[in-house]
């Protein structure tokens, strides 16, 4: 792996360390999905907005938005 690649991963770990939801509580989110008969489960309230964005871009056939960038603040 290239030290970008590994900087890449451990950056990623960090952010599902802070940001990321324990496996049991995932798993009862998907058990109750299965039980509602609902195809997507949305674990996070900005997962929602990401996919709004994403289906904007795709209905007005411009380029992705960067949704990390969207997703903070004026100011920074």
């Amino acid at each position: 792996m290239s030290p970008e690649m590994a900087a890449m991963v451990q950056a990623m770990r960090q952010w599902l360390a802070q940001a990321g939801l324990p496996p049991s509580q995932v798993a009862e989110m998907v058990f109750d999905a299965v039980r509602q008969e609902k195809f997507y489960i949305l674990t996070h309230p900005t997962t929602k907005q990401g996919v709004q964005l994403r289906m904007e871009d795709i209905l007005q056939e411009r380029m992705p938005t960067d949704i990390f960038q969207a997703a903070k603040p004026p100011s920074q």
